[in-house]
């Protein structure tokens, strides 16, 4: 019995690591705090810090051979199966040093980045607002 141990383990280890979503961190960004009207950078709405996002909107997933960013393959999959699956939805890439650090699941009905360009690289700190049906749009384009 005690032979068989050693080998469950490394098994046990290795499909933990197979499945594990290394590279697709998915994180929450509380767009329902923001009021209409507001201004507000993505800076403020993360925890950590990043450099730039990237905006995908519904049914837009296979356009990503026209990036120019980095994103692991586990994580393009992911975004791409979510755009593609409901569009209710846009996703967010957030980047640091051109490289996704991570992506956020956006709800249309919480903020609409669907209007903002596809794929192009937004800084995390340009000034953003939500008119008054929820659409995000540059603060000066208002």
């Amino acid at each position: 019995m005690k032979k068989f141990i050693i080998p469950i383990v490394i098994a046990c280890i290795g499909i933990f690591l197979i499945c594990y979503p290394a590279n697709s961190r998915r994180m929450t960004i509380p767009m329902e705090s923001v009021e209409s009207t507001d201004t507000f950078t993505i800076n403020q709405l993360c925890q950590e810090n990043y450099d730039s996002f990237y905006v995908v909107p519904p049914y837009y997933g296979d356009n990503f051979e026209q990036s120019t960013f980095k994103i692991s393959h586990k994580m393009e999959n992911d975004v791409i199966n979510r755009v593609e699956m409901y569009d209710d939805v846009c996703v967010l890439l957030l980047a640091k040093d051109n490289e996704i650090q991570a992506y956020s699941v956006i709800p249309r009905n919480a903020a609409d980045f669907a209007d903002m360009e596809p794929l192009k690289g937004i800084s995390t700190k340009e000034k953003l607002m939500l008119n008054s049906k929820r659409v995000v749009v540059t603060a000066e384009s208002e």
